[in-house]
């Protein structure tokens, strides 16, 4: 699997909106998750002790005269609170004077002090019953929290739904808004592997938008431009440049055969502006001539440089052996020529001669 840095923008821009989206949106449902619980906690904790001194005002007097039958009773309403598991009532000494259990439960082993204990499942809260003033025994209510659990559930499935739908929508929102990024920088690719493979410099990107990516447009299209101004004055250098070397190798060659009894004409058309073909004429002081021709293999620069050290070993030749046999006269400058292409130029061509002499 290629690491995330070697994967498409499109994929990059598509899991950091996803991810974004995804992340503040658990992040958020957490806070309201652990507020709600807090809150349903907090609720459950007023409501007992609201109902704790509800209970404790109606069974106070119950307490101070010694009636546990209308204390049962005090307590028997709490049979319309579902939550709530159980209610005690003790008498200002900490003996249990009565009691109310929607299961069957035992009561604590003693009187628990007043204040309140919470845990996931249940509430107990404790407080004084006064009369007159005075402290005449002490109320326990006894809550189930359950709820919290089954609220947590529920808000659990709920979260789950959520964050499906949210996915499902920050996948679209992700794909449109990827487009508006990726799509430039995708042209601006296909455009650069048209002009790597053109090389055509006078092509251009088009440009959507003032944004960063704009700014890299402008800046690739003014490039394209400086390159093609480059070229241009490259090509026109080169086109000069090959112009002279044209001018100067045919200039080197013979214009005049004037050899009586013989009608000859020449002349040299490349393939390229330099090229490797050879003619040379050079009449004899006894009223003869040699003639050569030839050829270089391959065209442009290189064969018009072998083409020029052949021209110029053929007229040393002609003044220092001009009564040499044509073979002879082929096989020295064929040794002179083979040195200095492989010690001079490092060159494997080849040149292709015939040399003729009249007597």
């Amino acid at each position: 699997m290629p690491r995330f840095r070697d994967l498409s923008i499109r994929t990059k821009l598509m899991t950091g909106f996803m991810l974004t989206s995804l992340v503040a949106l658990l992040i958020t449902m957490a806070a309201l998750g652990v507020y709600d619980r807090n809150t349903f906690r907090e609720e459950a904790l007023r409501d007992a002790r609201v109902l704790g001194g509800v209970i404790g005002e109606n069974a106070a007097t119950s307490i101070a005269f010694n009636d546990p039958q209308t204390a049962r009773s005090t307590l028997a309403a709490l049979r319309s609170q579902p939550h709530i598991l159980s209610g005690y009532l003790y008498d200002h000494e900490g003996h249990l004077f009565a009691s109310y259990t929607a299961r069957p439960t035992r009561p604590p082993a003693k009187m628990p002090g007043d204040g309140w204990t919470i845990s996931e499942s249940d509430l107990l809260v404790a407080a004084p019953v006064s009369f007159n003033g005075t402290r005449v025994g002490t109320v326990v209510i006894h809550s189930d929290l359950t709820e919290v659990s089954e609220r947590r559930q529920r808000y659990i499935e709920i979260a789950a739904l959520v964050v499906v739908g949210a996915s499902l929508i920050a996948l679209l929102l992700a794909a449109a808004y990827q487009r508006v990024i990726s799509r430039p920088i995708k042209e601006l690719l296909a455009i650069e592997k048209r002009v790597s493979r053109e090389k055509d410099y006078s092509l251009h990107a088009t440009k959507v938008a003032n944004d960063e990516i704009g700014q890299l447009i402008d800046g690739f299209n003014e490039m394209l431009s400086e390159i093609r101004a480059r070229d241009a004055e490259i090509f026109e250098r080169h086109k000069q440049e090959m112009a002279l070397a044209r001018s100067i190798q045919t200039s080197v060659l013979p214009r005049h055969f004037d050899l009586p009894g013989f009608d000859i004409g020449a002349v040299m058309l490349p393939a390229e502006e330099v090229g490797g073909d050879f003619y040379e004429f050079r009449p004899t002081s006894d009223g003869g001539a040699w003639v050569g021709v030839g050829d270089v293999t391959g065209h442009g620069v290189t064969a018009g440089l072998i083409m020029m050290m052949a021209q110029s070993m053929f007229t040393m030749l002609c003044a220092q052996n001009g009564q040499s046999s044509p073979a002879r006269f082929v096989s020295l400058l064929n040794r002179a020529m083979f040195y200095n292409l492989k010690s001079r130029l490092d060159q494997d061509k080849f040149m292709t001669m015939v040399v003729a002499r009249r007597i």
